[in-house]
């Protein structure tokens, strides 16, 4: 058992991490400038430093000093949190824990290939793909700086672009798939093929077949590990602040999360690393308040014009999300209050209440529903166990009838049919 010292120096340890691994997020070339126009100005800097400053071109200085520091500040932070995640996981307890089998899971993956057949890179993914090429390298404009993470990692491991950016991001979609049976068998559930399939229909998994190359399967993989790894709050703060590094929108999930699973002892800690990460996003903004607190503008349209312009688009998107999983989350609700079970209740309210959220302030309505994928998770659980024969029923029949509803990109800019076999049975109904 760590001793009180040691946890504060974990923490410590944490902190500085974490503020190292979102300040090279929020660092921009600006910054970068306004830091070398304040050493140029130092007198106490030897000449020959200060006329290198002087005398370099500005892509010069990207190239050489501020893309290198960054990648090198990055593999450090990222070492350092993963090394802290790694001592604080219960190998004792995690080695009597059940591994499942892997043939299930990638039998599963290659029917998902067929009956949802992956893209290329598409829509915003693109960004992210040239992101994996260029970043650390030279110097470039990167757009969606606060979703670092996922293209930091494709970027060191040499899934750079192309088709190696899409082989990057389906590998992890076999993790995500292998983690969430990991899930369902430490909790007692033993999942068939088939259940494993309607389950991976769903949206939250789909999604990152049918349109690859989004960070949300990382963040995802993060938040299934918070929930199966046997951690104390150590290693529970290092995947949140892993997972904040590779999407913003993280912090309404895990902020419920926090409330539900995290010590009472530690919420301290998470609100001053939430703060930390607005507080620097702030500051990388120039300390622009429009672009940090505000809903994000696509095509001069902010996602609040374009729910009310597309309601009925956020009412399907939201259906989309779970599909036939609505009726398991309804059933569990209700089973739950019957049990007086008022905390799980409030969990998996809460929980879809955010997402609803999400799918406000975002535009991809289906995908961002998907985001509350923990609540469909715990009403499974419960029904998995459940004793009302009724109730059992109605979860098999929602099993089974997930199988025939078709995934579907949906949001507010319009619903799209993904490549495969669904789309060769339901193509005609939804062009």
């Amino acid at each position: 058992m760590p001793t009180k010292n040691s946890s504060l120096i974990h923490y410590l340890v944490l902190l500085l991490s974490a503020s190292a691994l979102f300040g090279i997020i929020y660092f921009t070339n600006k910054w970068f400038f306004i830091s070398l126009n304040f050493l140029q100005a130092r007198s106490w800097l030897p000449e020959t430093v200060r006329s290198f400053f002087v005398e370099s071109s500005p892509q010069h200085l990207v190239n050489e000093l501020f893309s290198p520091i960054r990648g090198i500040v990055f593999i450090t932070s990222f070492f350092v949190l993963v090394t802290l995640l790694v001592r604080d996981i219960d190998w004792s307890r995690l080695k009597g824990m059940i591994f499942p089998d892997w043939r299930m899971v990638f039998t599963v993956f290659f029917v998902l290939c067929v009956l949802v057949l992956p893209s290329d890179i598409i829509r915003m993914a693109d960004e992210y793909e040239r992101t994996s090429v260029v970043l650390f390298s030279k110097i470039s404009e990167i757009q969606y700086s606060e979703r670092f993470l996922f293209t930091a990692l494709a970027h060191t491991l040499y899934f750079r672009g192309g088709i190696f950016f899409l082989v990057f991001s389906l590998l992890l979609s076999i993790v995500f798939i292998y983690l969430l049976v990991f899930w369902f068998v430490n909790n007692g559930i033993n999942l068939s093929w088939w259940e494993l399939l309607s389950l991976c229909l769903m949206t939250f998994v789909s999604y990152k077949f049918y349109s690859p190359g989004y960070p949300d399967v990382l963040m995802h993989i993060f938040l299934l590990l918070a929930l199966v790894l046997p951690l104390s709050s150590v290693g529970w703060l290092v995947l949140f602040v892993l997972s904040m590094a590779t999407h913003e929108a993280n912090i309404f999930i895990w902020t419920v999360l926090a409330l539900f699973f995290l010590p009472k002892a530690n919420w301290a800690h998470y609100t001053i690393i939430a703060a930390l990460y607005v507080i620097i996003r702030f500051a990388g903004s120039g300390f622009d308040g429009i672009f940090t607190f505000t809903p994000r503008v696509v095509n001069d349209v902010t996602t609040f014009d374009a729910l009310l312009n597309n309601f009925h688009l956020e009412i399907t998107g939201v259906f989309f999300g779970f599909g036939a999983g609505w009726i398991m989350i309804i059933m569990a609700l209700y089973g739950l209050y019957k049990d007086e079970k008022f905390r799980e209740v409030g969990l998996i309210s809460i929980l879809i209440s955010v997402g609803i959220l999400m799918t406000v302030l975002g535009s991809d309505t289906a995908r961002l529903m998907g985001w509350a994928f923990p609540a469909l998770l715990f009403s499974w659980r419960f029904l998995a166990f459940d004793t009302n024969t009724l109730r059992v029923r109605i979860f098999q029949f929602a099993k089974v009838i997930n199988l025939f509803i078709p995934p579907l990109y949906v949001g507010l800019d319009g619903i799209e049919m993904p490549n495969g076999f669904y789309k060769l049975l339901f193509g005609k109904l939804f062009s």
